[in-house]
């Protein structure tokens, strides 16, 4: 029995078309998702990204892959836990059962400089192990990913890859690019026995995204997969 929904960003793909909203909740609905089993959730880049809308969304300024929503749609249906709306920041922690999940937002900055990456090194210096060994970090555009060149790591998102690694955080699950995989511990571009899981759920959204054969799949790789299925690591 599952006790909660995670939902890494791209959450309706309705970029602006509000009745796709409707029909997304009502799916919702009609399983109990939000009522009965609680979901938390980030924002991609289809409900944030648009021009010159704040700084929940300053990392990509050029784009207008939200349709003009700005955050809004998800902030005013699904309320953050924090004193902060999604518009305004998209990210927070939630802990549940024995796990801390810290939900990023990938739209907005996160190098060292940025309000996302000292909430992040906050978050994880007030862990308590004892409490929550498990320690889950979530983004919509992932640090590493596969594709049909094989694999590569987004240097826009590796910029936080230091601080993960020191607080010893379990799983990286990103999402973004369409198929999905599951890497081995890695640090750096390299296994590492001590390094940090890598997971992709992208498969479930838009057209998808062709992986790379046996001759270009990097080590770090354990499995990847590019067809509409349901996998449980």
């Amino acid at each position: 029995m599952f006790s909660m929904l995670m939902h890494i960003g791209d959450i309706a793909y309705s970029t602006g078309y509000l009745i796709k909203w409707e029909l997304y909740m009502q799916v919702l609905n009609e399983m109990k998702i939000g009522t009965n089993l609680p979901i938390v959730l980030n924002q991609g880049n289809h409900e944030r990204d648009f021009p010159h809308s704040g700084a929940g969304s300053n990392l990509y300024p050029g784009s207008h892959d939200s349709g003009g929503e700005c955050g809004r749609c998800t902030s005013l249906r699904f309320p953050s836990p924090t004193n902060l709306t999604y518009d305004e920041s998209g990210y927070y922690s939630v802990i549940h059962g024995s796990s801390t999940i810290i939900m990023l937002n990938s739209e907005t900055k996160m190098d060292s400089t940025s309000p996302q990456y000292q909430f992040l090194e906050d978050t994880l210096q007030k862990v308590d192990r004892n409490r929550t060994p498990w320690v889950i970090v979530c983004s919509h555009r992932p640090m590493y990913y596969v594709y049909y060149k094989g694999g590569n790591i987004d240097p826009t998102f590796q910029v936080i890859e230091d601080l993960l690694f020191t607080y010893n955080v379990n799983i990286f699950i990103g999402a973004h690019v369409h198929n999905t995989f599951l890497s081995y511990p890695v640090y750096q571009g390299l296994n590492n026995d001590n390094g940090i899981y890598h997971m992709g759920v992208g498969n479930g959204g838009a057209q998808l995204d062709v992986v790379g054969n046996s001759s270009n799949t990097p080590s770090w790789v354990s499995f990847q997969h590019y067809y509409y299925n349901n996998y449980y690591y």
